[in-house]
């Protein structure tokens, strides 16, 4: 898959492009019904109408990709099973039957749980307090600390050796109230 680049665009530029709708090669028309910009990725759904007013619908992924002071992009769409899985979760409803491909199952599958990990990860995040105990994953170094400040970053601190750790609330695998702690 390649990238097409346009000399002296600016990203804005690109992501008006990809926004145009479009003649298709079979002399139809594809129209972008919904977009959203998620980091340096450009999620569409594109709605394709046939001659004869038939509709398909498609989730589209562009990448943006800067080189050279110029803006371009890498197109794909969901049946090659792009390797971003912050598609907005509506899309996946929009295009409830896609087009069969060995990528699309697995790739929207992968969507979901990047959706589910989202959602875990936040309420880590409100639950996280002063004085709680957090315990992590298998594959961290330590195995819990005590929170010791949670502005400007997570710190907690080895009861065992004493030592303070910085912590990532997604490596975070259950949060103990510090009211449970002191009991």
């Amino acid at each position: 898959m390649g990238a097409f680049f346009t000399r002296g665009a600016t990203k804005q530029d690109i992501i008006k492009e990809c926004l145009e709708p479009f003649d298709a090669a079979n002399g139809g028309r594809v129209e972008v019904i919904a977009h959203s910009l998620r980091g340096n990725v450009l999620w569409t759904v594109r709605e394709k109408t046939d001659k004869d007013g038939s509709k398909q619908r498609c989730i589209h992924c562009d990448v943006l990709k800067s080189h050279d002071r110029s803006w371009g992009y890498m197109p794909m769409d969901e049946t090659v099973g792009p390797c971003y899985y912050n598609c907005p979760l509506k899309f996946l409803v929009m295009v409830p039957d896609p087009p069969p491909s060995e990528f699309v199952g697995p790739w929207r599958e992968k969507v979901r749980a990047y959706h589910a990990e989202q959602r875990r990860v936040a309420a880590v995040r409100r639950s996280l307090k002063v004085g709680c105990v957090v315990k992590f994953n298998d594959d961290c170094r330590v195995s819990e600390l005590r929170v010791e400040s949670v502005k400007g970053g997570f710190l907690g601190r080895d009861e065992k050796e004493g030592t303070l750790y910085k912590f990532r609330a997604k490596d975070v695998k259950e949060v103990v109230p510090a009211e449970a702690v002191t009991a």
